[in-house]
């Protein structure tokens, strides 16, 4: 993107900044003016408790990066019975497949907590995508990576429930807290 400062708002907003470099403590790989252009395309929604995000079928929409807050990521069944597929939290997207196929959602989320995330539109994604911004590259990394963890764990879960059917009722466990970055420590010094 271009070479202008980023925007005073966001970075005006040091709880804001720490909620986010808290939440996603690999943001600290960006130059700042890459993280501001990233944060200038980006919503910010606070979703009470309760709230659908999303619906299975939805076409896609906006990736949600949780900033602080639980979400339920379940699917319907053909016979009617509801399989939670996890529980994402601090750190965590939802809604991330649709940036990366474009196609509707294979999910259904709710906020199960009050929700503070990040939005980001697939227009917009692809619009960083396609100028080959390093925020994009960040995104697209930080999503690989989150991706790998849901489906790993995900092995390890259908491993226990093939051996003992009676857990697939079991939530999976929390979330990871991810560590805090020296750009977060670094935004407390300049607030």
């Amino acid at each position: 993107m271009s070479g202008k400062a980023p925007p005073t708002s966001l970075f005006g907003d040091p709880e804001l900044f720490a909620a986010i470099t808290r939440a996603f403590p690999e943001s600290a790989r960006l130059d700042p003016r890459d993280l501001g252009e990233l944060l200038a395309l980006m919503g910010v929604a606070r979703v009470p408790a309760g709230t659908a995000l999303f619906h299975a079928g939805d076409p896609p929409g906006p990736a949600y990066l949780i900033l602080s807050g639980q979400v339920r990521v379940e699917r319907a069944l053909e016979h009617g019975r509801v399989v939670l597929l996890g529980r994402l939290g601090d750190g965590d997207f939802v809604g991330d497949l649709g940036l990366l196929d474009r196609r509707n959602r294979s999910a259904s989320a709710r906020a199960e907590t009050d929700l503070w995330a990040l939005t980001l539109t697939l227009e917009d994604y692809q619009k960083l995508r396609a100028e080959g911004h390093p925020a994009a590259l960040w995104l697209l990394s930080e999503i690989d990576h989150h991706m790998a963890r849901r489906i790993r764990a995900m092995y390890d879960r259908l491993a226990r429930v093939r051996a003992e059917p009676a857990l697939a009722l079991e939530p999976p466990a929390p979330p990871h807290k991810p560590r805090r970055s020296w750009l977060a420590r670094l935004l407390r010094l300049g607030a």
